[in-house]
């Protein structure tokens, strides 16, 4: 009789043989010390083109011990375990995936893409229509139209303020009331400016990379897609 650890070990040689020499019916999970054996996507189930694995996700596989799913055609080009990426192909995926790129992507997120009060930097998300709006956190008066701290109150600034004066940003209307579709067209070219001057301070190659990591967070923003361009 073998020994119990002996026989373990037989049994992972000969799952691993196994796994090696059929490929197409087994696989271990993707995460590195989970060892769970999954059964590949099907082949009637794998996206035939880049729309296909933008609506899947990629090439999804699941493990029910982790739980998560995984695309396994990123996963085995890169040598990694990959999240699965809604609304992105494996190609524009798989640059996203680089530690330069998502550090630039959460950056866009977090200080352009995110309304924040100019004071605490608290997020801002929620617009009435007066533009003299005052921070539920640390009471600071700001004005909706160009984020301008105007200490306790912001109604005198917001009579002439018609918004930051950025090229190719449109003026708005000067007084108090900005409708919440303006304030939505006016943040998203704000946004658009300021995405365009971030960008234009990388190479090439990386800004490219970065916009394509971009393109699922500029769509269906309130107002609109972002357009960068």
């Amino acid at each position: 009789l073998f020994p119990p650890d002996s026989l373990a070990r037989v049994k992972r040689i000969a799952v691993d043989s196994f796994l090696r020499e059929r490929p197409e019916e087994a696989m271990y999970c993707p995460r590195a010390g989970c060892n769970h054996v999954l059964p590949p996507p099907p082949v009637s189930t794998r996206p035939a083109s880049a729309e296909d694995e933008r609506r899947a996700g990629g090439l999804r596989v699941s493990c029910e011990c982790c739980p998560a799913s995984y695309c396994l055609k990123c996963t085995e080009q890169l040598g990694k375990p990959m999240p699965c990426h809604p609304n992105l192909s494996c190609k524009e995926a798989q640059p996203a995936s680089e530690e330069d790129v998502q550090r630039h992507r959460m950056r866009i997120v977090s200080e352009i893409l995110t309304l924040k009060c100019p004071r605490c930097k608290t997020p801002f998300d929620v617009y009435d229509g007066c533009a003299a709006v005052t921070c539920g956190t640390c009471r600071c008066g700001f004005c909706a139209k160009c984020f301008h701290d105007c200490g306790a109150d912001a109604h005198e600034h917001c009579k002439s303020c018609q918004g930051p004066p950025l090229p190719q940003v449109p003026r708005v209307r000067t007084g108090f009331w900005l409708s919440q579709d303006e304030f939505h067209s006016l943040n998203l070219q704000v946004a658009a400016h300021r995405v365009r001057e971030y960008l234009n301070g990388l190479t090439p190659k990386l800004r490219q990379a970065v916009l394509d990591a971009c393109r699922v967070d500029f769509r269906d923003r309130p107002g609109g897609n972002l357009i960068v361009g």
